[in-house]
């Protein structure tokens, strides 16, 4: 398995795919690097992500894994389908294996 760490994302509150391509990823692992504030928390899951829609981050260090199937070898995570919400200027990166 290879491991690929993407660039770093600021954030400009608005939410964003993490890949504009489709990428496949066995796991991946969403850190938020700084937080301006606890009431704006960064977000992360789905297409429909927002300010208040997501599972949130509220401190600096918090990750959110989504983990490798282990019952089937073959299913993946499509980086293009998995979003992330930052206040403007946050910043996180996300790492993935392949």
């Amino acid at each position: 398995m290879q491991i690929v760490n993407v660039a770093k994302y600021t954030g400009d509150g608005s939410a964003h795919p993490f890949s504009a391509t489709s990428v496949s990823a066995k796991w991946v692992q969403f850190v938020v690097e700084t937080l301006a504030s606890i009431s704006a928390p960064a977000r992360t899951g789905g297409p429909l992500v927002s300010s208040t829609l997501g599972a949130p981050l509220f401190q600096a260090g918090a990750s959110q894994f989504y983990p490798q199937d282990t019952t089937d070898m073959f299913v993946r995570y499509d980086l293009s389908e998995l979003h992330y919400y930052l206040a403007s200027g946050d910043t996180a990166s996300v790492t993935y294996g392949i």
